[in-house]
């Protein structure tokens, strides 16, 4: 089948729409660096026009002044195929019109936490590499874990890594616990210590993690990690920078 031709910059927002899932016009500019709108609202017209990506409207009247989000569609998941992506990893490509708004909310912001690492980082001038969960492996031992991000950030010229789970409004406090638990196991044999980020809506959820982990330490004696946790709102005023997380008080 001949896929519409479409041009590299219409390429480019097909792949950060498979990195990231869900995007906004305003997201997709940033990552396009382009500065004139008009041009991303006719690359993404036509896009939507030849079913490469598809549109969320809002209808409402408080939400009909946001950006609109955009999601892959059937030809956009062709011309990935095409491209050679692995069609086991596209195919829950084909279910994105019934994501959660959870689901579509989490995938935005993490794609604003990359473009906050991404100007932290290019002021800095420092190395840089930020994976989404569709950049691990298809194979690799990360997705046992399945992070929500991660990326690898150069300090005094040595490389940290870290990883990243931002907690849904709607799970449960045993759910937050239990999925902390699966990271601290994780990381435990590892030579160095894990950097773990845990970013939660509520500063009481911030609290429960920072008492979980430190029952964690004084039963099992023993933590290979740096814990960093932030809310939300604090994220959104501070930026990205790991030295404004606030290190989790487990002492």
């Amino acid at each position: 089948m001949t896929l519409p031709y479409i041009t590299n910059k219409q390429k480019e927002i097909i792949l950060f729409l498979y990195r990231f899932r869900f995007l906004n016009r305003i997201q997709i500019q940033t990552l396009l660096k382009n500065k004139d709108h008009r041009n991303i609202n006719s690359w993404l017209k036509d896009l939507t026009e030849k079913n490469y990506i598809n549109r969320i409207y809002e209808k409402s009247k408080q939400k009909s002044t946001l950006p609109a989000k955009y999601f892959l569609s059937i030809n956009g998941i062709r011309y990935l195929k095409s491209i050679g992506i692995d069609a086991f990893l596209l195919k829950k490509y084909r279910q994105e019109i019934r994501r959660s708004d959870n689901f579509i909310d989490k995938s935005l912001y993490v794609a604003g936490i990359y473009l906050k690492l991404l100007l932290l980082t290019s002021m800095q001038n420092d190395s840089f590499k930020f994976y989404s969960q569709s950049d691990f492996p298809k194979d690799g031992v990360i997705r046992e874990l399945l992070p929500d991000f991660a990326y690898v950030y150069e300090v005094n010229k040595k490389l940290q890594h870290f990883v990243g789970e931002i907690f849904a409004d709607n799970l449960k406090p045993y759910q937050v616990l239990g999925r902390i638990k699966k990271y601290l196991e994780y990381f435990e044999d590892d030579e160095d210590p894990a950097n773990i980020i845990f970013i939660c809506s509520r500063e009481s959820t911030v609290n429960s993690i920072e008492k979980y982990v430190y029952r964690y330490i004084r039963d099992n004696e023993y933590l290979n990690a740096n814990i960093y946790t932030a809310t939300k709102d604090q994220v959104e005023e501070n930026g990205m920078e790991i030295t404004l997380f606030k290190k989790a008080e487990i002492d």
